[in-house]
């Protein structure tokens, strides 16, 4: 059986880099196998406007299965023109967790 979360993954203020946040899904019921899908996203320079150069949002990579548990991560990178990662950034995204349970 096919089962479905919506999870939200909220990235704090930082500066100088990609962030990885390791997030999960729980379910009712042991899940067999499960993938996830970018729902929605807010990411925005929390210091003032800037020229987008590059936003990253990457929510496909691998995803365990422990249990009723659905294990993945989410990375995020927002920057600017000026060749490096200097301005701060925040936000979230939403990942929906597409889950075969038994």
């Amino acid at each position: 059986m096919l089962a479905f979360k919506i999870v939200r993954v909220s990235f704090p203020q930082t500066t100088g880099r990609d962030q990885i946040i390791n997030s999960y899904a729980d379910f009712p019921s042991a899940v067999r196998t499960a993938q996830t899908a970018l729902n929605g996203f807010d990411i925005n320079f929390t210091n003032g406007d800037h020229h987008l150069g590059e936003l990253k949002i990457d929510c496909t990579g691998n995803v365990s299965c422990s249990g009723s548990r659905a294990n993945f991560a989410v990375n995020v990178l927002l920057r600017d023109w000026s060749g490096t990662i200097d301005d701060p950034y925040a936000g979230w995204v939403d990942v929906l967790v597409i889950a075969d349970i038994g």
